[in-house]
């Protein structure tokens, strides 16, 4: 039961579920019926759990709770701590507006259409991941109240051979994700839709004899693409770059990370602070003038302020937004210089 009760996660697929046992296999508590299970059970076995797994473990019990198999979750012991993975997260770039530039152009003068441009703009100007792109259906694109709705994504068989994930509830916080469409991504879904081919599950994308496309298939052409086209090292580019890139361009634009949330589809907020924190955190500055602003616009500003301090706190946050900038680094210098010589004049005073 306690299995089967892993197993009903949606993301969990039959491959995983063999691997998931596998690893567990040499702990007591995987054995037994999901009714007998205590806290002592799994305590010493929470120290080595990475968080993968326990999540998978946590939505178990959660479900065997909701059949009303258990009352209580032994994963909610204060004695049990949730496990923080000692493997250290590969950071994935955005790409620089000047790299976006070049993408967008190099496309723009292809005298043939990349068989694969559609699906990495719609990654570029909407932040949907990979499989979900690859899986969107015609029937979930809506035009004229400008959404797209997710319900599935591409998951693996038990042999791990791609297939289309069964059209469920994608998990969030809302439920359903639904995708927010712009005039540009409109555009794109589209010209996609006109040169799609009638397809068994109704497509949006798929291969010439109607066979899935994988993620992996993706992957590799864009690295080629980029580097034909000195765009970014193909050793840099990976398939979540865009959908880093479209996030990393929405904090840019000051989208609140409440909606950037909803947005990416993240079940928690927590999850989308700790993705992008390093980007929230250079965009905070940002908005000391504006808070100055407000002050001196409503008249709530003390008379005592030095306007030199001003002045130079203005002068940080010129110099901060050009190093944060995505302009060219020739550019960059340019305008470094000539700032830091205003600031250090300043400095003298």
């Amino acid at each position: 039961m306690l299995v089967y009760a892993f197993s009903k996660d949606s993301l969990f697929h039959l491959s995983n579920v063999l691997t998931f046992l596998k690893r567990l296999a040499k702990h007591n508590f995987i054995h037994k019926k999901v009714t007998s299970i205590k806290k002592q059970d799994i305590k010493d076995y929470s120290k080595s759990i990475i968080k993968k797994d326990w999540t998978l473990i946590n939505n178990g019990f959660k479900y065997a709770i909701s059949k009303e198999l258990i009352e209580k979750n032994p994963l909610d012991s204060i004695e049990i701590q949730k496990p923080k993975s000692k493997k250290s997260t590969k950071k994935i770039r955005a790409l620089t507006l000047e790299e976006q530039q070049k993408f967008i152009d190099s496309i723009k003068n292809l005298k043939k259409e990349h068989e694969y441009q559609n699906i990495w703009l719609v990654m570029l100007y909407s932040g949907m991941r990979i499989g979900k792109v690859l899986s969107l259906s015609k029937k979930n694109i809506n035009f004229e109240n400008d959404k797209i709705v997710v319900t599935r994504t591409l998951t693996r068989d038990g042999k791990g051979k791609i297939v289309l994930g069964k059209e469920d509830k994608t998990k969030t916080y809302a439920g359903i994700r639904e995708v927010r469409m712009t005039a540009t991504l409109k555009s794109i879904l589209r010209s996609a839709i006109e040169k799609s081919m009638p397809n068994k599950n109704n497509l949006v994308f798929t291969r010439q004899n109607n066979d899935l496309i994988t993620d992996g298939m993706v992957n590799s052409i864009p690295k080629r693409f980029c580097a034909s086209n000195e765009i970014i090292a193909p050793t840099d580019i990976r398939n979540h770059m865009l959908c880093h890139t479209y996030a990393t361009g929405m904090i840019e634009a000051g989208v609140p990370a409440h909606v950037l949330q909803r947005l990416l589809g993240h079940e928690d907020i927590s999850q989308t602070l700790n993705t992008y924190t390093d980007i929230f955190e250079r965009y905070e500055k940002k908005y000391d003038k504006t808070i100055e602003d407000y002050y001196a616009n409503n008249n709530i500003i003390l008379d005592n302020i030095d306007p030199i301090d001003v002045i130079k706190n203005d002068l940080k946050n010129i110099i901060e937004s050009i190093n944060i900038s995505h302009i060219n680094s020739k550019q960059k210098s340019i305008l470094l210089e000539d700032v830091k010589k205003i600031d250090e004049w300043y400095k003298m005073l």
